[in-house]
């Protein structure tokens, strides 16, 4: 190949996306990743996670900033003092250790993680599906789950973001003008003591189906104490009232 083939060529790879996601990875990188990942200090080259959502307006994410967490290993062991963001439209866990580039967690790998202050609802301790104790409707295989209350009884929430397209069609382009992420969403799951599983949405009406035998009390109690069913937090106590119910 002539010499000047060559530098067209290196001038056209170099467009190309340098970020590689956890999918594109070979085994041997993704277990390179993670022992990166828990090295104190380290800043040496990583397959970093992309930047695809450049343009897009909102965000995939959880959070807006990154939080402290800590991620437990199929393997058994434990990578602690790295700050994690949780992807919630791709379902992806994305680490960076003392502010050094981030890097895709594999999912493969995984089998819990927490994230933020664990007494907040809004983040907290997440579980892939694979390893909880009971089966939840439409809940894809492999997926994290968001432990948000774990007692004699349970309280789950799958979060979800969607991707609202670019509308361009119209004589004047009327139609959204950008690709848009959605706020965040969540199926909720209710586990009862006897480990009977029941999906409910966020209002009275399916919640008090969910707890059906503490109906009157819990209709109640959502009322007296003004609870918002769109708030977590509102929901855990919700969960530990209908606990104390159970013990009446």
């Amino acid at each position: 190949m002539k010499t000047f083939d060559i530098k067209l060529l290196f001038f056209l790879l170099s467009f190309l996306p340098i970020s590689l996601s956890a999918q594109d990875m070979s085994n041997p990188a993704k277990q390179q990743n993670l022992d990166n990942l828990a090295k104190d200090g380290y800043s040496g080259m990583v397959q970093t996670y992309d930047t695809r959502y450049e343009g897009v307006k909102g965000s995939p994410y959880l959070t807006k900033n990154w939080l402290e967490g800590k991620v437990e290993l199929e393997e058994g062991r434990s990578i602690t003092n790295i700050e994690l963001l949780y992807n919630v439209y791709t379902d992806e866990l994305i680490g960076r250790n003392k502010g050094k580039k981030p890097v895709v967690i594999d999912r493969g790998m995984v089998r819990s993680f927490t994230m933020g202050k664990k007494d907040n609802a809004n983040m907290g301790d997440f579980i892939k599906v694979d390893y909880l104790d009971y089966q939840l409707e439409d809940v894809k295989e492999h997926q994290y789950v968001q432990e948000l209350y774990k007692g004699e009884t349970a309280l789950y929430a799958v979060n979800k973001k969607l991707l609202k397209k670019a509308n361009y069609e119209g004589a004047y382009s009327a139609g959204e003008k950008y690709d848009e992420f959605s706020a965040l969403q969540a199926d909720y799951y209710f586990v009862n003591p006897e480990g009977e599983v029941y999906k409910f949405k966020p209002n009275k009406r399916s919640v008090v189906r969910a707890m059906k035998d503490k109906k009157e009390a819990i209709s109640n109690y959502i009322e007296v104490e003004n609870l918002n069913l769109n708030e977590r937090d509102d929901l855990v106590k919700l969960v530990m009232y209908y606990e104390i119910q159970q013990k009446d």
